[in-house]
């Protein structure tokens, strides 16, 4: 399986997307695949996807609109296919650091339905930069004779995950605590997927609301299409990284 970027802006030249995928690329092979222990998925870049053979790719599409408000990306599976959308932000390095996040989350849970057990009644998804979204680290591509750093997003490792589990926690070590004392990145930003008995809590880092829980009625999974919404309904369970 590979996946598959078709860039669907007039502001994000070829060149400039081939830069950004070769780094996911990197970051995929050499960075997220080693500490996780999976299979790396190339990530490669397409003038159009059409004439792909079916079954052999999930696509990622950056689009100047993904129809979802306030968000930058996202990656969802729906009608038997995985698919992830990222919203171009005006900056090469913004929706770089975008793709990132939106590639190595669709690599560890496809199918949205993964969650890890926290305690008796409660499970957190499992969402690899989410924790530590905002923090980024860069890439060196050389392509010919140019070379250029591409931000790319940190990440969780599976001691994240694992109760007793001494740091690092990512792959920039941002994090102090581990998922089960609600460990975001101590930058202030990050966020939490947590269902407790039927009932969900978003739990925010400092710099969106100041708290880690976040005001009383605001939830994700308001939208019962959403992609937060069919996680949250899925009964799949991850007891062990």
């Amino acid at each position: 399986m590979e996946i598959a970027f078709e860039e669907k802006v007039s502001d994000l030249s070829d060149k400039n997307l081939t830069f950004m995928v070769e780094a996911l690329n990197i970051q995929m092979r050499d960075h997220f695949a080693v500490k996780w222990g999976f299979e790396p998925w190339p990530c490669k870049s397409y003038k159009t996807l059409v004439g792909l053979p079916i079954g052999t790719f999930w696509p990622i599409a950056i689009l100047n609109d993904i129809n979802a408000p306030d968000a930058a990306g996202y990656h969802d599976f729906a009608a038997g296919l995985v698919y992830g959308r990222v919203k171009w932000d005006g900056t090469f390095d913004g929706t770089s650091v975008t793709a990132s996040h939106e590639a190595l989350e669709l690599r560890a849970d496809p199918y949205c339905n993964k969650w890890i057990s926290i305690g008796p009644t409660k499970q957190v998804a499992l969402e690899v930069c989410d924790p530590c979204e905002g923090d980024t680290y860069s890439i060196d591509v050389k392509i010919f004779n140019e070379k250029r750093a591409v931000k790319v997003s940190d990440f969780v490792l599976p001691a994240y995950f694992q109760k007793g589990a001494a740091r690092p926690y990512t792959y920039l070590d941002s994090i102090d605590r581990n998922v089960f004392d609600l460990g975001l990145s101590r930058n202030g930003g990050g966020y939490l997927l947590v269902r407790d008995k039927g009932q969900v809590v978003d739990y925010w880092g400092r710099k969106l609301f100041g708290k880690k829980k976040a005001p009383e009625g605001f939830s994700k999974g308001k939208d019962p299409l959403s992609r937060f919404s069919k996680r949250f309904n899925n009964s799949s369970i991850i007891t062990d990284i």
